[in-house]
């Protein structure tokens, strides 16, 4: 799998579960501190983010790791 296949997979997961929990890009990005446009970028797959982002996102959603690359 190339990075541009893990940086979707992962940009989906997350989506899908900040959707689950109703949460707005711009809420999750506000209570992470970021902007609600990189959110958009790292949801789209377009940018690799930093992995100190990815622990962000992952306590805001209360998601575990191997949640963020499921199939």
């Amino acid at each position: 799998m190339n990075e541009k296949e893990i940086l979707f997979k992962l940009g989906r997961n997350i989506c899908a579960e900040r959707n689950r929990l109703g949460i707005s890009q711009e809420g999750l990005a506000e209570q992470i501190n970021i902007s609600d446009k990189h959110i958009s970028k790292i949801e789209n797959g377009h940018t690799n983010p930093k992995i100190t982002t990815i622990i962000a996102i992952m306590d805001a959603l209360n998601l575990p790791f191997d949640a963020l690359y499921k199939k």
